[in-house]
This record gives C-alpha cells, sequence and structure tokens, in this order.
C-alpha cells in the first residue's frame, strides 16, 4: 500500500540562489563594463556564470533562469533519512577529464563506482545457468566497443543505423549456440541490453542511432561513478563560486532581439543595445552579449519565434534534424526492501517472447493494456540509497509514464516484480517518485543524441555563434547538445559553458582565473 507519493516535477532543491524580482523595467548596462546575459541556469550557464565572474571588475553577468530553482537538469530530491534521489542527471561518465569529478573530489563529496552485477530472471524462475547471461551481456558490450571505435569498415554502406548493425552481428553469436536453452536465454539478454542502450542513449530504438557518428561520443576513463554525496552537493559547489546578485530565477526569456549596428562592448549606450532580451513578466535586459544555453527541446519548440531576426536556416535545419529523447525515471523506495543486501545491483527481467505474445504461458498475464510494460527490462538498485529501486522509461513509454498517476505506476510495476520473482513478501512500495521531463515546459525532454537524419557535423553547426556586424560574437550557444564529443552529459554541459565563457574572454582580451 501506497503510504506517500510525489509528484517530483513539482518539488524544487534547495539552494542558496536568490530571487530577483526586480520591479525596474529597463535593466541598463554599466556603462564601463560589458554585460554578458546567460539564459538558463544549468550547468552549462552555471560554468559559463563561474568563469565570467572571476573577472567581475570588467565583465558583468547575468543568469536568467525561467524556473523557480537552479540547475536545469541536475535535480536531486532528499528522502527524510538524507539520501539523495536524482531525478536528473544520475552518474559522473568518467573520471579523466571529468570537471564535475574534480569538483567532487576536491569538495569532499563522496563517490563510487557503479556496478552492474546483474541478476537475471526469466518469467518463471531466476536463470540457473546465471553464466549464459554473463556472456551474452560481455558480447553485446564487445559489439557496442567496436561502434564507439569506429571500426566499421567492413560494415556494408546499407547498415546505416546502430539497430540494424546489432541484428547482424547478435545472429552471429546466436546462430553458433548448439544448445536451445542458452540460445533463448541468450536472445533475452540482447533484448535486455537493446532496451537499456536505447534509455542510454535518449532513443525509443536503436534504429533511429546514426551508426557511423555513433563514436564520435568519446569516453572518459574511470567508467560511471554514483554521486553518493548527491549531485546537489556538486551543484551547490558551482553555486557557492558565483555571485548571488547574478542569478535571478522566474525570468523566462520570450524574446531575444538583436542588432549589430553597435560596438561589441558598446561605450555609446545612448543608442540600442547590441542584444535586448525581454522576459514574459515584462522585464527587458539589455546586453553585450548573450549565451543561450536553453535545452535542444526548448530550441525545437521555440527557436523560430524565440529570436529576432530568426536564426540562420542551417542553425535551424540542425534543430530540426538533431534529436532529444524522452527518458524518464520511477523510483520505488522500501522500508523493507524485499532483496538481498549487497548480492547484486540490478534485477534484469527476460521476458519470454516479442511484445505481442500476452500469456507466453506464464503466471500473471497481461492484458491489452499492460503489454508496454514487456518494455521494463530492469530495475536498479540504486547507491546511496539501498532501499530504493529505480526503472528507466524512454521514448513512448516514458510519455506514458507521466501520464499514469503514482498509484497506478506502483499496481503496474509490482505487478512486473512479481511476476519474475517468486517472493509472496513482495508489497507495492511506500513511496513512489517518478519524473516529468516531456512535461516540463524548461526542458522539454531529456537529452540529445546523433540520429540517422543527422551527424557530428551539426552538433558543430548548432554550436557556432551568431555574430555582430565585426564578426565578434553577439549570440553564443552551450548546452550538452552542442558539444561533440560529450553531448548528453553533465559533464559535457558544463565544458559547453566554459567554452563559451573563454570564448567572450578571448574577445574581450581579458584574462583567465580558472579556479580550484
Amino acid at each position: 500500500m501506497i503510504t506517500r507519493t510525489i509528484n517530483a516535477f513539482n518539488r524544487c532543491t534547495t539552494n542558496n540562489a536568490i530571487n530577483h524580482s526586480n520591479s525596474i523595467r529597463n535593466l541598463l548596462m554599466d556603462e564601463n563594463c560589458p554585460h554578458v546575459v546567460i539564459i538558463g541556469s544549468g550547468l552549462a550557464g552555471l560554468a559559463a556564470a563561474e568563469l565570467l565572474s572571476t573577472c567581475k571588475e570588467k565583465v558583468r553577468v547575468t543568469i536568467l533562469e525561467a524556473n523557480n530553482r537552479v540547475g536545469g537538469r541536475i535535480f536531486t530530491r532528499r528522502l527524510q533519512d538524507n539520501s539523495p534521489i536524482e531525478l536528473g542527471a544520475q552518474w559522473f561518465h568518467g573520471k579523466v577529464g571529468n570537471p564535475l569529478y574534480d569538483i567532487a573530489a576536491k569538495s569532499d563529496i563522496a563517490t563510487r563506482k557503479s556496478s552492474y552485477n546483474d541478476r537475471f530472471y526469466t518469467e518463471n524462475e531466476t536463470i540457473a545457468e546465471q553464466s549464459v547471461g554473463d556472456s551474452a551481456n560481455d558480447y553485446f558490450s564487445s559489439i557496442l566497443e567496436r561502434i564507439y571505435d569506429r571500426q566499421l569498415d567492413d560494415v556494408p554502406e546499407h547498415i546505416q543505423n546502430v539497430g540494424q548493425f546489432l541484428d547482424v552481428e547478435l545472429k552471429k553469436y546466436l546462430d553458433d549456440i548448439q544448445d536451445n536453452f542458452a540460445r533463448a536465454v541468450s536472445a533475452k539478454v540482447f533484448r535486455y541490453r537493446d532496451r537499456e542502450e536505447s534509455h542510454t542513449s535518449g532513443c525509443s530504438t536503436l534504429h533511429d542511432v546514426h551508426l557511423r557518428d555513433f563514436g564520435e561520443y568519446l569516453e572518459l576513463e574511470g567508467g560511471d561513478l554514483a554521486v553518493i554525496g548527491g549531485y546537489d552537493k556538486v551543484l551547490q559547489t558551482i553555486i557557492d563560486r558565483i555571485p548571488k546578485e547574478v542569478i535571478r530565477l522566474n525570468q523566462m526569456v520570450v524574446k531575444i532581439k538583436s542588432s549589430d549596428n553597435n560596438e561589441l562592448n558598446g561605450n555609446d549606450h545612448t543608442t540600442e543595445a547590441p542584444v535586448v532580451v525581454e522576459c514574459s513578466d515584462g522585464n527587458v535586459y539589455k546586453a553585450d552579449i548573450v549565451i543561450c544555453t536553453v535545452s535542444l527541446g526548448i530550441l525545437k519548440n521555440q527557436a523560430k519565434v524565440l529570436f529576432q531576426p530568426n536564426l540562420p536556416a542551417k542553425k535551424l535545419d540542425v534543430i530540426d534534424r538533431l534529436a532529444f529523447g524522452v527518458v524518464n525515471k520511477v523510483i520505488f523506495y522500501y522500508e523493507k526492501p524485499f532483496w538481498p543486501k549487497n548480492q547484486f545491483r540490478r534485477l534484469v527481467f527476460l521476458w519470454n517472447d516479442e511484445i505481442d505474445d500476452k500469456n507466453c504461458g506464464c503466471k500473471l498475464p497481461l492484458e491489452d493494456d499492460e503489454l508496454w510494460l514487456k518494455h521494463v527490462s530492469s530495475a536498479h538498485i540504486i547507491l546511496p540509497c539501498p532501499n530504493a529501486l529505480l526503472f528507466w522509461f524512454v521514448g513512448e513509454d516514458a510519455i506514458r509514464v507521466e501520464k499514469l498517476s503514482e498509484k497506478q505506476l506502483s499496481s503496474y510495476l509490482t505487478r512486473v516484480l512479481k511476476k519474475f520473482i517468486v517472493d509472496k513478501t513482495i508489497q507495492e512500495p511506500d513511496i513512489v517518485i517518478r519524473t516529468k521531463w516531456h512535461e516540463d515546459p524548461y526542458v522539454r525532454g531529456s537529452y540529445s543524441y546523433v540520429n540517422t537524419n543527422a551527424c557530428g557535423k551539426d552538433i558543430d553547426v548548432l554550436a557556432e555563434p551568431i555574430l555582430d556586424y565585426q564578426g565578434r560574437p553577439l549570440i553564443l550557444f552551450a548546452g550538452e547538445a552542442t558539444d561533440r564529443s560529450y553531448y548528453s552529459t553533465a559533464h559535457g554541459a558544463y565544458l559547453s559553458g566554459q567554452r563559451e565563457a573563454n570564448r567572450i574572454l578571448d574577445t574581450l582580451q581579458l584574462e583567465k582565473k580558472i579556479q580550484s
């Protein structure tokens, strides 16, 4: 029985940012100090402000955040015991070269390498031969590594997407297995891994992902790390480096108007500013330079009305072509977990057959409106909250999850658990937490990927600045979707913000001061 449900979308993290409700409608620039307006207070916007603020005597910085909280897709909820539950970014992806890991390490924020020690379940019983599942799992990973490393010279030209390539390579593996049971188990493991990789990439199916540009993404050394101390502490460390007056919450930008008739640092402010930013509450901010860090989801929805004049056609084209996936989480918290401690980190559900098979000859057959549950491929025991299970949903399933009530989600997913795990003590969770990233009006999705209609070069086009009449940056773009090597990641967002801040400092010929 559910004793308490929480709609995570409507909750806010606690931070020290100040909500500046300014009654002045015309917020003028300092006469002798260039004004940089940053749109969005996710990691990209904060990273840019953090670096620019080291030159605060020579550059004035303002962050405009539409939401009533700072952090964007970094969103941590604290349970009653203060355990962090990550509603947004879940991990650090790598150590070496990851600025977020460096921040955590220097701030004594605990991290731990994530373990993917899987326990495989069929619809009837736990797999007796765990090694069969492990071998199939390892083979799938080796094929992904081949794609990442771009070892694709012998791949026929007609194979254009990741799903096609996996279909061919995995069939070879299955055809070499003589034992029927082992072959069936391996096929189920492959289906599970396909869904898990879809969650990671943010796509509904790997057939949507460009094969030859999949390797654009670079993995940092060190593996995935759980942020035991909580991503909110990393976020707060960054916020503490930015003057409080810089961040203005509840400032929804509705128009970015640019003019190329003024000098970049605008000593004569009697004329129109190079960029004018209008907010929904009537506030107007004049700027010399704007850094736009809104998500690709927002650009897809608003780019054609947000900018005046319109963005260049080539930038609008790549905004349309690049994909922005929807990934949501459902978290079950149990005061008394039903699983043994410290034996495995992930429960893997190996469904018998394809989606159109309702009964499979198994217990708890699915009804027609429950067939989507066959896409539930696993439940993660998450760190640092060992009493919680995390379910991932992507694409249409992620959108469906947003429309269901917490009570329905509790019932549906408990049904899945009972279908696979022979344990009569399994009850519905005590707390249900779910995310709604597609409905979030400030994000409209989760993260980007390179689909079959796009390529890595499109990311570079998205990142290109809009220049003034003298060829100097006027409107800049940052965010995870603008980083060709680290798109879809938190560190990619952070690095992109630093990239654009450095572009401004180079233009203004100011000394960069990296904070320790």
